[in-house]
């Protein structure tokens, strides 16, 4: 138990959860002497070492990551934890569907399973590099789940939907049309 105030010794507080992660992490041996709210300086090192061992942890999880063991079905949300740039916007995963459409690039099944075989379900496609997965509900293409561009950068329906906008519902008519007619070929 420490004092809060020296005059006042009747006044005694217990020392916080906070007060004991905050000597672990310092290496303060006496948590006591913590029993004050942390000033600036001793919520700085805290911070700094909580962002240390959060860049550990990101670092092990690209590296699990990238050996192929686990994380192999990772879900859109983990995908974008491990995701440290700015993430894709609707608009430019709109502009890669819509040269699909157009013919202007090409798009290839990135599994095993057809269009009309998921039916009802995710499936995901490449185009020229870019990595997305797409939601068949009954044979028409209802959303996009994610993206992944040539250059690394993710985005998702979370960050999409935030904004109110899939990158699905910005393209016309025709070029989803289109869109649905090519994933049936593939």
């Amino acid at each position: 138990m420490a004092f809060r105030d020296q005059r006042n010794i009747a006044k005694l507080t217990v020392p916080s959860e906070e007060t004991y992660a905050a000597s672990t992490c310092l290496g303060i041996s006496d948590p006591d002497s913590l029993a004050h709210p942390p000033d600036k300086d001793v919520r700085h090192a805290l911070a700094c070492e909580w962002i240390r061992s959060l860049d550990v942890v990101l670092r092990g999880l690209v590296a699990l990551r990238s050996s192929g063991k686990g994380c192999e079905k990772g879900t859109s949300i983990g995908r974008q934890i491990l995701n440290t740039t700015a993430p894709l916007t609707a608009r430019e995963v709109y502009q890669v569907l819509k040269d699909v459409a157009l013919g202007i690039r090409t798009m290839t099944r990135a599994c095993n399973q057809s269009w009309c075989e998921i039916y009802h379900g995710l499936i995901p496609v490449e185009i020229d590099g870019w990595r997305l997965t797409l939601f068949n509900d009954g044979g028409t293409l209802d959303y996009c789940e994610d993206c992944r561009s040539p250059d690394g950068r993710i985005g998702s329906i979370e960050t999409w939907q935030r904004y109110g906008t899939d990158p699905l519902d910005l393209l016309s008519g025709w070029e989803r049309e289109q869109l649905e007619r090519l994933l049936n070929a593939l």
